[in-house]
């Protein structure tokens, strides 16, 4: 596409942004060097004269661009693109963890144990020493020696 476009002597490429699919042609014709403008979806829409088919669609959009009716969107430079792809990665672990933890939580609630009662911070160590010591308390087997003192407050038998 970029040999193409380059025979043809394209300087400007614009193109309608639609959900992600917009991304790789853009990132690839912006690396070659291209004039690259993404048209948001929801201005080129309220255009006049816009017809139905893309083929159509695609010659109105280089007309509405070439008479300056269209302003590009803006798209961030590479760099603050990986950063905010790094960003957004890392909300979406916090979230996956912090999903993790309430299922932990739900897992013994189901079963009539309620540890967020005794414990306020289920993932640190002293509550899974707990859970440990309620398991060894309901097997016979003795206590850890450091939960002695502390295992008699929070088993229930």
């Amino acid at each position: 596409m970029v040999d193409r476009l380059t025979e043809l002597g394209v300087t400007r490429v614009v193109m309608e942004a639609t959900s992600d699919y917009w991304k790789p042609p853009f990132y690839l014709l912006e690396a070659a060097g291209f004039e690259t403008w993404l048209g948001n979806a929801k201005d080129v829409k309220h255009l006049p004269g816009r017809p139905k088919t893309d083929r159509l669609d695609a010659v109105w959009l280089c007309k509405v661009a070439e008479r300056q009716m269209l302003r590009p969107s803006f798209v961030p430079p590479p760099p603050i693109r990986v950063l905010r792809d790094l960003t957004r990665y890392r909300w979406d672990q916090v979230d996956v963890r912090t999903a993790e933890k309430q299922r932990v939580e739900k897992l013994p609630e189901d079963a009539q144990i309620k540890l967020s009662v005794v414990v306020s911070e289920r993932n640190r160590p002293e509550p899974q020493a707990v859970r440990h010591d309620k398991r060894a308390h309901q097997t016979g087997r003795p206590l850890n020696a450091g939960f002695e003192r502390r295992a008699s407050v929070f088993i229930v038998s």
